[in-house]
């Protein structure tokens, strides 16, 4: 009788003539299933199981299937890596570390805004880098007066140019400011708290 031993797709590996009562025997090294994105397979036996030949008898190839797990990587802005994982194909990889954070300057501070590009679900090894908006920092400009006025004060953003003056009470002049300028009408450009 004629038995067959097909791949899990239907193509023919092995076609041989076998006596009615003997053992059918594939001759060939185990059949192999090339792993996909979400499965790696392992080939676990024939379907149906051998048995005696007493007929024509067609055989075909199982496999079991692995999920396939991936790399996800999490950096922070200057490509320090913040967290490291696999993660199973399909799922939504999930970033379980703190908040990333990125150190202020004189001008900026930065609010962690999410994460380039958008998380997906997983089809692949993966690497995501934390965004952040930046906003201008504000500072304050503090002027206080003795026997006149001043005007400026207020509260600025950084790298603002504004203007301060001060105005002498009846029978006085003025002198200087504290930082000893002797105009009375100067342009300060705004980069920190200053009195």
């Amino acid at each position: 009788y004629e038995v067959t031993f097909y791949d899990w797709d239907g193509t023919l590996l092995q076609s041989e003539w076998v006596n009615y009562g003997e053992w059918p025997t594939y001759y060939n090294s185990d059949p192999w299933r090339e792993a996909d994105a979400q499965y790696t397979y392992t080939f676990t036996g024939w379907s149906p199981q051998l048995d005696w030949v007493s007929g024509n008898q067609a055989y075909y190839a199982q496999y079991e299937s692995t999920l396939n797990q991936y790399e996800i990587n999490f950096y922070n802005w200057d490509g320090t890596l913040l967290q490291s994982s696999m993660v199973n194909y399909g799922e939504m990889p999930v970033y379980k570390g703190p908040a990333p954070t990125k150190e202020a300057t004189e001008e900026q501070n930065f609010t962690f805004s999410g994460w380039t590009p958008t998380l997906v679900v997983v089809t692949g090894d993966a690497t995501y880098t934390a965004t952040f908006a930046s906003n201008v920092n504000s500072y304050t400009i503090t002027l206080y007066a003795e026997n006149g006025t001043v005007t400026g004060a207020g509260t600025y953003t950084y790298g603002t140019s504004t203007n301060i003056t001060a105005t002498p009470a009846e029978c006085y002049h003025f002198v200087q400011w504290s930082d000893g300028d002797t105009n009375a009408t100067r342009t300060i450009i705004v980069t920190e708290d200053v009195t």
